[in-house]
């Protein structure tokens, strides 16, 4: 985590001139507990003093239930209240369909990112950008690399929306 932190910084800071320390908090790999307690530990070090923090939710597949991808949202909602006390902007992620979506992921999916843009946070909805109209359980042809991952165009039309959320909250 911590070299995408500083991948990150470094990276806006030579496109921006401007230093601004970003971290992203995504819930792949390990329990979301485990996550808000390894990013609790790094608000505890008074060096870590992020501008703004993303948080993007574990991916939803077969073996994630309602139960605990709500429950997941609650954690984060706990991180996002301390990071908002310490002054960072606090941005939520939208999940997007993806290719093995079927009625109970994409259920979860939509709920899910109700519970996001009704959180009183800001969002990026990734979701409204790439999921295809016609076929919501599925991403545009054009941002789909895989039916599962999104490609460059796709992160290009990502990135312009998360830019206009920096511009909004003066980061930019």
């Amino acid at each position: 985590m911590g070299k995408k932190v500083k991948f990150a910084s470094n990276l806006i800071q030579t496109e921006l001139g401007k230093r601004i320390h970003i971290a992203n908090f995504g819930f792949e790999g390990k329990t979301p507990t485990y996550y808000v307690n390894r990013f609790s530990q790094m608000l505890a070090d008074s060096e870590f003093k992020p501008s703004f923090v993303i948080i993007q939710p574990m991916s939803i597949n077969a073996t994630v239930s309602d139960t605990q991808i709500m429950s997941d949202f609650v954690l984060s909602l706990q991180l996002a209240k301390k990071l908002k006390a310490r002054g960072t902007i606090v941005i939520f992620r939208t999940i997007a369909p993806f290719a093995a979506s079927n009625t109970t992921t994409d259920t979860i999916r939509i709920k899910y990112n109700d519970a996001i843009k009704s959180s009183g946070y800001s969002y990026l909805d990734v979701d409204a950008i790439v999921t295809n109209g016609a076929i919501p359980a599925r991403l545009k042809t054009e941002y789909s690399l895989d039916g599962t991952h999104i490609n460059a165009l796709g992160n290009e039309e990502i990135a312009n929306e998360l830019k206009k959320i920096l511009i909004r909250h003066d980061i930019l």
